[in-house]
């Protein structure tokens, strides 16, 4: 009488451990599936039921009286006078600082794959700026570059040189933000590339070197080509970042001085806090990552390309 019972508990174990056997790949990518949709794909929709309607400060708690405006507020979006103009900035932003975290991070990348006297302890400092977050970097280079009594308008007397308004002449503030957000990134950058060179194929360097290459042209023909792949994705994680960078200009600058260094992410702030108009804020956030889309889009394409993907 008890058999019948027992068999059947363990055809039921049994059952359900061939069961999480086929699927036991699935069931490990659950927790983070479920953590995607609260965190992503939640936020997401709200913010897509968010700008099709006119939610804003004065109505937020009246829901009788916030109306379905379809894509009007898209079209506030690209009728707004500054929207182009930040755009430019961003543009302008994110190209000069990406040019400024590959180009020097490339460089301190190749020069630390040789030995040298202090390289261990060189590579320790290169960790601190990702040690440290966006917000304690700028409020770090904005004690750095104040003009009263800053330390970077200090050394520059010891050398006889004026005191200068890096954060507040309109010839400046750009230079300024766009190495101090770089400076962030060139430590990331740095790392890449010597881990990508250093792993590298031995074989191919030295059967250059026996064919009587030099540095250079082992650079050039062998090197640089290998690092290709990796260099495109890294200039996909540096121009999301660019594309998305809030806080360290909103600390040095606040987009100031007259909105020269307003970049797209401030605009979408000052839409949802400073004019409350919480519905233009999620359109204009919608657009930024409709340009993000496409950005990735075509850099990924140009990697699938590069590995010999044909870019399909």
């Amino acid at each position: 009488m008890t058999a019948q019972p027992v068999s059947s508990h363990f055809a039921v174990r049994a059952s359900f451990a061939r069961w999480a056997d086929r699927h036991f790949r699935s069931l490990l990518v659950l927790p983070a599936l479920l953590l995607l949709v609260v965190l992503v794909a939640y936020p997401a929709i709200y913010l897509l039921g968010l700008s099709v309607q006119n939610i804003t400060l004065a109505n937020i708690a009246k829901p009788d009286r916030q109306l379905f405006v379809g894509l009007s507020n898209f079209a506030n979006v690209f009728a707004n006078p500054n929207f182009f103009s930040t755009i430019r900035t961003t543009a302008v932003f994110g190209v000069a600082s990406i040019a400024v975290e590959l180009g020097v991070g490339l460089m301190l990348g190749l020069l630390f794959t040789a030995r040298f006297r202090g390289r261990r302890g060189l590579m320790i400092l290169m960790l601190i700026p990702i040690l440290m977050t966006p917000v304690v970097i700028g409020l770090f280079w904005k004690l750095l570059l104040n003009g009263e009594w800053g330390v970077v308008n200090y050394l520059l007397s010891v050398v006889g040189i004026a005191p200068q308004s890096w954060l507040a002449d309109s010839s400046l503030a750009m230079p300024s933000v766009i190495l101090v957000f770089a400076w962030g990134g060139i430590s990331f950058v740095t790392l890449v590339v010597l881990g990508a060179v250093e792993s590298q194929s031995v074989d191919l360097h030295e059967a250059a070197r026996v064919d009587g290459a030099g540095y250079f042209a082992i650079l050039r023909y062998v090197t640089l080509p290998l690092l290709k792949p990796v260099l495109l994705v890294i200039v996909l994680i540096l121009a999301i970042d660019a594309l998305k960078q809030f806080d360290i200009i909103y600390v040095l600058t606040g987009g100031g001085p007259g909105g020269l260094t307003r970049v797209y992410s401030l605009e979408i702030y000052d839409q949802a806090f400073s004019r409350s108009n919480f519905s233009i804020a999620a359109a204009e956030a919608i657009v930024l990552v409709g340009l993000t889309v496409v950005l990735v889009a075509g850099l990924v394409r140009a990697l699938r390309a590069s590995v010999g993907g044909g870019g399909r």
